[in-house]
């Protein structure tokens, strides 16, 4: 029996894995579910269509994907990251629901990724969250510029994740950054991201997974440096989006929107 197989048999306990995940997430961002409703409250209020197809990059094991699908039942969603483990999970978690997500492994990092096979030619909309801060700033905005192509005109990109403030408000950054140190010494104790992937390493179904995780991971030098809000806008506006706003904050937690 192969390991898909396998973890097809159990969703209950690969849904249970991904709540588990969504709670670790939820205590590094303690308005993560805020920021859910804003992005998905957006999507809804600019979807042009019934059956809107969605793009959601550095899907994770789909946490937002699978939201977008109960907001809006017609849609369709493509859910598209390289991390064969959290994809693997995102399967099986969802392997019960009514509308199957379209999962694509595909590096965001790679000029290449929207050639992989199963990606369409353009879309309505593009989500992320909590993602796109592991791009260096070149990379950024080359992504961008493959965003406003993929995007059918009027399209939007929603995107929730840390932004970080400029280099010319060095106080209010300081600032923000010991409010939000503060804030974390209150949240209480929660599974650390470290102590969630050393328990789920142990699945004996995800070897394998596992293994194509580490060789893809081998060699590579990854850091979370968001670039600055102003950045992000500026990127987008020449990669050819005709409105860039920040329409949700908390601290330098952010949500962007961009308008194709």
């Amino acid at each position: 029996m192969s390991d898909g197989q396998s973890m097809a048999e159990h969703p209950l306990k690969w849904q249970q894995w991904l709540t588990r995940w969504d709670e670790q997430q939820r205590g590094y961002l303690p308005h993560r579910e805020e920021r859910f409703e804003v992005m998905l409250d957006l999507l809804e209020a600019t979807t042009k269509t019934r059956e809107p197809l969605v793009v959601d990059i550095g899907c994770g094991p789909g946490s937002l994907a699978s939201r977008v699908l109960k907001r809006l039942p017609g849609a369709n969603v493509v859910a598209v990251d390289n991390d064969p483990v959290l994809m693997q999970l995102g399967q099986a978690a969802h392997s019960q629901s009514p509308r199957r997500i379209r999962w694509i492994d595909a590096d965001l990092r790679s000029p290449l990724w929207t050639q992989a096979p199963g990606m369409p030619d353009q879309v309505d909309a593009v989500v992320s969250t909590t993602a796109l801060h592991w791009l260096p700033s070149d990379r950024l905005a080359a992504l961008y510029r493959q965003l406003a192509g993929l995007l059918r005109p009027g399209g939007i990109f929603i995107n929730g994740d840390d932004m970080a403030f400029g280099s010319n408000q060095g106080r209010i950054a300081e600032a923000v950054h010991a409010v939000g140190a503060g804030r974390a010494d209150l949240k209480g104790e929660v599974e650390s991201w470290d102590d969630w992937w050393r328990a789920i390493e142990l699945e004996p179904s995800l070897a394998a997974a596992f293994s194509q995780r580490n060789q893809r991971q081998d060699g590579q030098q990854t850091s979370h440096q968001p670039s600055s809000y102003a950045s992000h806008r500026e990127a987008l506006l020449q990669a050819g989006f005709a409105e860039v706003a920040t329409v949700w904050q908390v601290l330098e937690d952010r949500v962007l929107v961009a308008v194709r």
